[in-house]
């Protein structure tokens, strides 16, 4: 007996073929932005030509280059605070793909030919037979007017010589380093970098999530296979000692909680009573919370809180677990006579797991669509709104962004409110599908012959129409 649900029609027939049409516009975003996009530059950094480094014609020079980190300090205080805060800053000076980070201290027309970094579309600096006409090159600012010591931080070439104690930047003859006769001392350095280092920051912390998960995806995996094992077995186990494994359970949080309160206020009133806590900074070294005494008071607070909540709830909610054990146990004995409700929720998990993915993968072609835009340089230290084209070879266009921005963040709004739509309907169709497979059992006269032959398929098929 199936009573009326076999003269069921469609339901919701103009939200479904909107929810379609919109599945087909995510799905032409996707295709463009995986035609247009270029994930290299999340990784590799971009030189002043647009060109990234590491790809294409400079497959050979992954590192960047630049000429004067000087230059990315804003002489402007109020330019200073906004290159911390804003991604939209733009550091004027020329930066250029090259093989290797610098490894010595040196003046531009100083280092061999070959090792010079100049402006693509110059002159090879091994064709010219005097050191004068190399000279020249970098006073015209088509080659670095110096090299610094310096390191490979996310690909970017950035000077090594802030931990010093020296003011001015010397050469191995012990001779300053000058750019257009004025000396380049470690505080102009350092303030240049801190702009630099403050994106490349941004950019480490996401590179090192994908890294560890990289690096961990089979404990990932092998944690989710013994979570699904646990969970067969204490669903099998609830059927008989349904209330003595819910108190059970209860009594274990309730431990865990509190044992946790207990260490993480001992960790605080050890460092507080030692005085060598460190400073409470954010970071991507997650090593360095474990110092902070702040850490540990904030977990005990918060386990805290959780602990007092949990229990003022069972106080509150003591007479309703009784009736929560009886459905438990009742509800393992429809999954018993349906064993496939217990392996399906994997299928919804998978499916919101492809979901997330290609949210993921679209999202990032999509930001790394556009073609290179370039602007004339102001001054040392600023950049002026006028678009220029770098192909016109003059040293005061610089590359400052990829275009079309407003068109991407639109295309990204349109796809972020799409992943949300669809991860619901699949979390709302997995769900549906279980409540119709337990009604058909709830429902049934005789649990042994009325329960459907495929109940979850059958709940399934009602669930899409």
């Amino acid at each position: 007996f199936s009573g009326p649900i076999k003269n069921r029609s469609c339901t919701d027939i103009p939200c479904c073929i909107l929810f379609i049409v919109y599945l087909v516009g995510m799905a032409i975003v996707g295709i463009l932005a995986f035609m247009w996009g270029n994930p290299d530059r999340l990784i590799n950094p971009v030189n002043s030509e647009g060109k990234t480094c590491g790809t294409g014609d400079y497959a050979n020079k992954p590192k960047l280059l630049f000429f004067d980190l000087t230059e990315c300090a804003p002489s402007d205080l109020t330019k200073a605070a906004s290159a911390f805060t804003s991604l939209d800053y733009v550091c004027p000076t020329t930066q250029v793909c090259v093989e290797k980070c610098p490894t010595k201290n040196e003046f531009g027309a100083d280092v061999p030919c070959n090792k010079m970094a100049c402006k693509s579309g110059t002159v090879d600096p091994c064709s010219l037979n005097d050191s004068s006409s190399r000279e020249k090159l970098v006073k015209d600012g088509k080659c670095a007017p110096y090299y610094l010591e310096s390191e490979d931080i996310l690909h970017r070439c950035i000077p090594t010589v802030f931990g010093s104690s020296i003011k001015e930047i010397v050469n191995d003859k012990n001779e300053p380093i000058t750019n257009n006769n004025k000396n380049i001392t470690k505080d102009g350095l350092e303030k240049g970098s801190k702009v630099v280092q403050a994106l490349i920051d941004l950019q480490n912390v996401g590179l090192k999530v994908l890294e560890d998960v990289g690096n961990s995806w089979w404990l990932i995996l092998a944690g989710f296979g013994i979570a699904l094992v646990a969970s067969f077995l204490y669903i099998v186990v609830m059927r008989w000692i349904a209330g003595l494994m819910v108190w059970l359970t209860t009594y274990a949080v309730l431990t865990l909680l509190g044992y946790g309160v207990y260490y993480c206020y001992t960790k605080y009133k050890e460092l507080d009573d030692a005085g060598e806590s460190s400073d409470f900074v954010f970071t991507a070294d997650l090593s360095v919370y474990k110092d902070s005494k702040k850490t540990w008071l904030a977990f005990t607070i918060i386990l805290g809180v959780f602990l007092l909540i949990l229990i003022l709830l069972l106080l509150a909610l003591r007479k309703r677990i009784q009736i929560a054990v009886a459905l438990i146990k009742e509800g393992s004995r429809a999954i018993s006579s349906m064993l496939f409700t217990l392996l399906f929720p994997i299928i919804p998990w998978l499916l919101q797991l492809i979901v997330f993915t290609w949210f993921v993968a679209v999202g990032v072609y999509l930001v790394t669509t556009g073609d290179p835009e370039f602007q004339l340089k102001k001054n040392e230290s600023a950049v002026t709104d006028t678009l220029c084209k770098y192909q016109d070879q003059n040293e005061t266009c610089v590359f400052v962004k990829f275009s079309g921005e407003v068109t991407i963040f639109r295309l990204q709004v349109y796809h972020l409110f799409g992943w949300f739509w669809l991860l619901n309907f699949v979390i709302a169709l997995g769900q549906c599908v279980l409540a119709g497979s337990f009604a058909s059992y709830y429902w049934a006269w005789d649990k042994k012959t009325d329960i459907p032959t495929f109940p979850v398929m059958a709940s399934f098929m009602r669930t899409l129409r």
